[in-house]
């Protein structure tokens, strides 16, 4: 599996930093040179660069690249990371890292979303994360893959990551929990927007999801960190719960730009 991968590659990995390339995606031929040259420069513990979502049906051009970086500690990165995903994404890839940085963390085994799972404590242990919005790393938009893939049960997991996180940021790092519950707000939309509303087999996980909403809503709503996009989206979830997953569509196919 993909997180057993990792963790071996972890494990045997002799230098002093570390990237994964998922086995589908494809990189620049700058990749390396370009996050090796951030982290670098900036004497950062991890640089990261944005992908670019492409298809078989797609060719890779008009990629952006950027002349600024930013440079963040660890508790700007976290910030970023919960409130704005879609800036920082969780993915593992995308990411040069100092190998150091893994010492105690490995990639959970056996579940979804296992970079929900990992990356918020990689940036929790480092002192200075870089950022720059060019496109090096290149995602494979596989139509039946992982993320993808129709509503099962280890679905939930990347509800219950994002509990995880929440619950962390609650012993740890309190002025970020609101961003936490934020980011939690937002995976349960997500988890939503795959579930099938009509079919009664589902009802113990819609339940799950409907409280969770209900839950958060109204502190991504009044919380003035969180996009205003996202606000009026958190004020829709007062309505009923097919409404929402109508909602939560448009807006990652019209606002993000992503395919449902």
């Amino acid at each position: 599996g993909l997180s057993d991968a990792r963790n071996i590659g972890i494990e045997h990995a002799k230098g002093t930093y570390i990237t994964f390339v998922d086995s589908d995606d494809m990189i620049d031929r700058q990749y390396i040179s370009f996050l090796f040259s951030e982290i670098s420069k900036f004497d950062a513990d991890i640089s990261i660069c944005r992908y670019k979502r492409f298809t078989e049906s797609q060719e890779l051009k008009h990629l952006e690249k950027s002349e600024e970086s930013v440079v963040y500690n660890n508790m700007e990165a976290l910030k970023t990371l919960l409130y704005t995903p879609e800036k920082i994404p969780q993915s593992a890839c995308g990411k040069l890292y100092k190998i150091k940085m893994f010492k105690d963390i490995r990639y959970p085994l056996g579940r979804l979303n296992e970079d929900i799972g990992t990356t918020y404590k990689l940036f929790y242990n480092s002192k200075k994360i870089v950022y720059n919005s060019s496109q090096y790393y290149f995602y494979y938009q596989r139509m039946d893959g992982i993320v993808r893939s129709r509503f099962s049960e280890k679905s939930m997991d990347a509800i219950y990551f994002s509990e995880e996180i929440l619950a962390f940021v609650q012993k740890y790092i309190p002025d970020l929990v609101k961003a936490a519950q934020c980011y939690a707000f937002a995976q349960n939309i997500q988890i939503l927007i795959k579930i099938p509303l009509n079919n009664s087999m589902y009802d113990v996980y819609k339940n799950e999801i409907t409280n969770n909403i209900k839950k958060y809503r109204l502190i991504v709503a009044l919380d003035k960190n969180v996009p205003l996009k996202k606000r009026l989206g958190a004020i829709s979830c007062f309505l009923n719960l097919s409404f929402i997953k109508k909602m939560a569509i448009v807006y990652k196919r019209v606002i993000n730009n992503e395919p449902i």
